[in-house]
């Protein structure tokens, strides 16, 4: 398993990525299979790989947090479900900035002759 301090090499995350994915992209940097990374660096059990992306194991989350640096609280919520509620919820926020800077449209109904 991967000490607990920090890794010397440890992308972050992109937004909206889940965490299996970024396992997953962490592995292929340090050039091994993601299952073994999950295994040996990640030290978890073959029942435990089957539940994720859904079930996050405590001592993963915080053997990543150490060898990363990215917060435990961060990693908690790169589940799919929580990806798509912060992307829902962006995107709200995104379309009501865009309403707001929309100029006001003329309404009024001319007629034509």
């Amino acid at each position: 398993m991967i000490a607990s301090r920090r890794w010397p090499l440890h992308p972050k995350p992109h937004d909206y990525q889940h965490l299996d994915a970024w396992v997953k992209e962490l592995a292929k940097v340090y050039g091994i299979n993601y299952i073994n990374f999950y295994k040996k660096a990640l030290g978890l059990t073959a029942e435990e790989i089957s539940g994720l992306p859904t079930s996050l194991p405590e001592k993963m989350l915080n053997i990543l947090a150490a060898g990363t640096g990215v917060e435990i609280s961060d990693l908690r919520e790169r589940t799919p479900s929580a990806i798509w509620k912060k992307m829902c919820q962006d995107f709200e926020k995104m379309n009501a900035n865009t309403e707001a800077e929309l100029p006001s449209q003329d309404k009024t109904v001319h007629k034509t002759q």
